[in-house]
């Protein structure tokens, strides 16, 4: 009895959750939808960008200045202001509250428009928080230090950073991009279930970590390269790394590196297969019921992820 009771007021209290969100989705309608808008023409060090459910956006500007835009339910309250240098960026709405007040036509976002070009000094820090929105950070972008978390928003970065960078997030994917390929000082992303892809990056020292996702790393120079998986595959095409230290519990490791490396491997069960080379920096490879394969990549190469 004790137990259909407590059955009953869960599956209520569901219910009521989805009409509360639903019932927003198509009141959505009545509601007004903002715009804010702000610009500034100079002496900002830094960003920092704390939301819920917003989009966020980092874009060059055309004219050479700082320009803000806030969209979403009225309901919301974004704060813009520099505070001792930085750009500060807010919104005070409950995720719940902006779900159900998002409109499918019009969903809520910050974009940030930075000055860009050969005079521009880069920005000390840009920081981004978010729970559920994504976060696009576009080419042509320079920056020393950036620091991104998210719990459920995708990540698509595609600017530069000279120093460091973090990204972290718990069920959103990860790509990262550097057209330019500037090099960078250390990266560390991290995962929970979500993939992480990295691509054309050239970084002194990449920590990788994933719980479940799967990871990519393509065309990318590494000093020091470690990754760590429980039960995602962990792909390498065309990486060269001075060092190399793969570790994983059940996922698979497929290792396509440029250089040949003194390589140490081990599986408890699984299957290994690894050039006949103990010369160069140190590859370590653990796996405990993972396969591992490693070869010296080639453009003709295939990688394993092609191959399914």
């Amino acid at each position: 009895m004790k137990k259909g009771f407590w059955t009953a007021g869960a599956l209520c209290l569901t219910i009521g959750i989805v009409l509360f969100v639903v019932g927003g989705f198509f009141s959505s309608g009545s509601k007004d939808y903002q715009t804010v808008e702000r610009s500034f023409s100079g002496g900002i060090r830094g960003i920092s960008i704390d939301c819920s459910a917003e989009d966020v956006y980092l874009r060059p500007s055309t004219d050479n200045q700082y320009h803000v835009f806030c969209s979403g339910s009225e309901e919301t309250e974004f704060s813009i202001e520099v505070i001792e240098g930085i750009l500060t960026v807010t919104s005070d709405q409950e995720f719940l509250e902006n779900l159900a007040a998002w409109d499918f036509g019009n969903q809520a976002k910050i974009t940030v428009q930075l000055p860009v070009g050969n005079s521009v000094v880069p920005l000390e820090s840009v920081t981004v928080s978010t729970a559920s929105g994504d976060v696009l950070a576009a080419e042509k972008l320079l920056l020393r230090r950036c620091e991104i978390t998210t719990a459920s928003g995708d990540v698509s970065f595609r600017a530069a950073v000279q120093g460091r960078m973090r990204i972290e997030s718990t069920s959103g994917d990860i790509f990262v991009e550097d057209p330019s390929k500037t090099p960078a000082y250390e990266f560390i992303l991290s995962s929970t279930s979500g993939d992480l892809t990295l691509k054309g990056q050239t970084v002194s020292a990449i920590v990788v970590e994933s719980t479940s996702g799967d990871m990519l790393l393509e065309d990318c120079e590494f000093g020091t390269l470690t990754a760590n998986s429980v039960s995602g595959e962990i792909d390498l095409a065309g990486v060269d790394a001075e060092e190399c230290y793969i570790q994983t519990t059940s996922g698979d490791v497929s290792a396509g590196l440029r250089r040949a490396m003194d390589f140490h491997c081990s599986s408890t069960s699984g299957d290994i297969e690894t050039p006949a080379s103990v010369s160069g920096g140190l590859c370590q490879i653990d796996t405990t019921s993972g396969d591992i394969k490693v070869w010296i990549y080639s453009r003709n190469s295939v990688s394993q992820s092609d191959q399914k």
